[in-house]
């Protein structure tokens, strides 16, 4: 299980890794509707901003919890289809450690409640 699955570049995240496996499933892309022109020496220029898009193999799991709530947990499309209790359960308690909320969220994974299909396109 990787616990720095996210890099940053320029202040920003640029890439997010699934914690299992270390694939890349979220990642910079070129937006075609973010972006404006200026006129630069006469001639018109087209800026485009990059956004933080979803790969085709992401996925978000979501697990049940034993206080009745629920946990999202994002990666790769075939780390989602192999994982266990106790997998889910360590990424969980990374997640809400990165959040800094490990002292008061102390709750078990009961279950792998259901795989979002993939949700973007690059």
């Amino acid at each position: 299980m990787q616990r720095d699955n996210v890099s940053y570049k320029n202040g920003g995240i640029s890439e997010i890794r699934c914690r299992e496996c270390g694939t890349p499933i979220r990642t910079l892309i070129e937006s075609d509707s973010v972006g404006k022109a200026r006129k630069v020496n006469g001639h018109i220029v087209m800026e485009r901003f990059l956004v933080l898009g979803c790969l085709p193999n992401y996925r978000e799991v979501l697990m049940a919890c034993s206080d009745g709530s629920a946990h999202v947990a994002c990666m790769c499309a075939e780390c989602s289809k192999t994982a266990t209790l106790a997998q889910m359960q360590e990424h969980h308690d990374l997640d809400v450690a990165e959040m800094g909320l490990a002292e008061q969220c102390k709750r078990t994974v009961l279950s792998i409640a259901r795989v979002a299909p993939h949700i973007g396109a690059v």
